[in-house]
């Protein structure tokens, strides 16, 4: 199915670009969204006229994105959390512990933002990428420990 991308979308296109993508997909995720319409000539035609107006809007949105990247940059969460004695965490870490460290810290942040393309299963420094704008991404690191004391040298011995 051809769709007119509305929005920069990671990995999909830029905004005024039409792509192919599967049908479900665009019918479940993109128009739902706000992400796309369908591109019909209509469609095409009515975005030429409003193109300016969405420029605009992503330059705003690109630019508060980076200027939350500056704060968020190597930002580092400290979880403690309990571990058997070869550093195997009983229970995980999710996106949903990560998310309410970030807003106890006033970050604001979607669930799809973290990258969390592997879980935390095991004590150590782990980074993750927090997906602002399409085009802005930071990186944070995640410090699990047993304690505060095994936090603070894990954090020098990787500062190191």
């Amino acid at each position: 199915m051809q769709v007119l991308l509305q929005e920069n979308i990671r990995k999909l296109g830029k905004l005024g670009d039409v792509v192919t993508v599967k049908t479900g997909y665009a019918r479940n995720f993109l128009f739902p969204r706000g992400l796309a319409v369908s591109a019909s000539k209509n469609n095409i035609v009515a975005f030429e006229d409003r193109k300016v107006h969405f420029q605009q809007q992503d330059q705003e949105r690109k630019a508060a994105a980076q200027n939350l990247a500056k704060a968020l940059d190597g930002f580092r969460i400290t979880l403690i959390r309990r571990a058997g004695e070869s550093g195997q965490l009983y229970g995980g870490v999710s996106t949903t512990d990560l998310l309410n460290v970030l807003k106890d810290n006033g970050f604001t942040l979607e669930k799809n933002q973290i990258l969390f393309d592997r879980p935390i299963k095991t004590i150590g420094v782990h980074p993750y990428t927090v997906v602002l704008h399409a085009d802005v991404a930071v990186s944070i690191l995640v410090n699990v420990a047993k304690s505060i004391e095994e936090a603070e040298s894990q954090a020098a011995a990787d500062a190191s």
